[in-house]
């Protein structure tokens, strides 16, 4: 028993030397397959991808600036952007708003590339009073897809009931485009 106390030791440090490797090999991944793009101000920035291809859904459908459908397990479920409103297009109850055409081919423009990660927030439930999934979108090249409608003036921030995990960043991204009139808070696009 004297013998294997040793062995049992070293093989546990080895485990956890070998769990560290894994987790840095992990994250240098992630690092070596980062690129850096140019955002529309300019500035530069590193995009790391955020998860791996086979998390990724494939989009359906836009329906409108604020929903899309995606594939899940073989069948289409449609998703309501969670922090964001945008005029209405489709809404049969309502006319088409102004800024609405925009504001779906600009989210129809984020999802080109056809892939979307989902991410839910605990504090806005699952599912919506019309059964839509609520999610954020992400693209697989890093683009926060609810944020950028927001910070390049095709959506409205909007809280439904409580507070989300981005109201501060959809909030200053908003006040942001509005300063800038950036999209539907440009002079003379639409009246207020």
């Amino acid at each position: 028993m004297k013998r294997l106390f040793p062995l049992v030791v070293i093989g546990v440090i080895i485990l956890i030397l070998g769990a560290f490797l894994l987790m840095s090999f992990t994250q240098a991944r992630a690092y070596l397959s980062a690129r850096v793009v140019m955002d529309a101000r300019g500035s530069l920035t590193t995009v790391i991808p955020l998860a791996e291809p086979s998390l990724y859904l494939s989009v359906s459908r836009v329906i409108d600036g604020d929903t899309v459908d995606v594939v899940e397990k073989g069948g289409i479920i449609r998703v309501r952007l969670i922090g964001i409103n945008t005029p209405e297009t489709v809404d049969p109850r309502t006319p088409v708003e102004c800024f609405g055409k925009e504001s779906s081919k600009k989210t129809a423009e984020l999802l080109a590339g056809g892939l979307v990660r989902l991410e839910d927030d605990v504090s806005q439930g699952r599912y919506d009073k019309y059964q839509r999934r609520l999610a954020y979108l992400f693209t697989p090249d890093g683009t926060f897809v609810n944020f950028e409608l927001v910070k390049q003036g095709y959506a409205f921030e909007y809280t439904y009931r409580a507070p989300y995990k981005y109201q501060a960043e959809f909030q200053e991204a908003q006040k942001e485009a509005r300063m800038s009139e950036r999209g539907l808070w440009a002079p003379g696009v639409c009246e207020r």
